[in-house]
C-alpha cells in the first residue's frame, strides 16, 4: 500500500515500481490507476513536468481503455513493457525529480512516449 504522506509524483513512482515487477502491469485497472496518478501530478508548478505527467496520463488511459474492451494476453503485456518500460520509467522519474523548467528534456520525453 502506498502511503498518503507521499507526494503525487512519489505515489506514481511507487505504484509503477510495484506493479511493473509482475504481470499485472498490463491490466486495464492497473493502467487506469497509473493514468489517474499521472494526472494528479499536473499541478501547475512546472510546465515541463505538467507536460510529461499529462502525456503519461493520456498514454496509460488510452491503453486502459483499449484493454478494457478485449481480452489481454501475456504477449500483450510483454509487448507493452518491452517497448515502453524504459521511456515510461524515464518519464516518471522526470515527473518526480524535475526542479526546473527543462522544456527540451520534457519535449524529448514526450516525443519518446508518442
Amino acid at each position: 500500500m502506498v502511503g498518503s504522506a507521499l507526494t503525487a509524483p512519489e505515489r506514481l513512482r511507487a505504484y509503477f515500481r510495484n506493479v511493473s515487477q509482475g504481470p499485472q502491469i498490463g491490466g486495464a485497472a492497473i493502467l487506469q490507476t497509473l493514468s489517474d496518478l499521472s494526472s494528479a501530478c499536473v499541478d501547475g508548478a512546472s510546465p515541463a513536468r505538467d507536460a510529461v505527467a499529462f502525456s503519461l496520463s493520456t498514454i496509460f488511459g488510452l491503453h486502459a481503455d483499449d484493454r478494457s474492451e478485449r481480452p489481454v494476453t501475456g504477449d500483450d503485456n510483454y509487448q507493452f513493457i518491452a517497448t515502453a518500460f524504459d521511456d515510461l520509467s524515464r518519464a516518471i522519474e522526470f515527473v518526480c525529480n524535475d526542479t526546473s523548467d527543462e522544456g527540451a528534456v520534457a519535449g524529448r520525453i514526450v516525443a519518446a512516449l508518442d
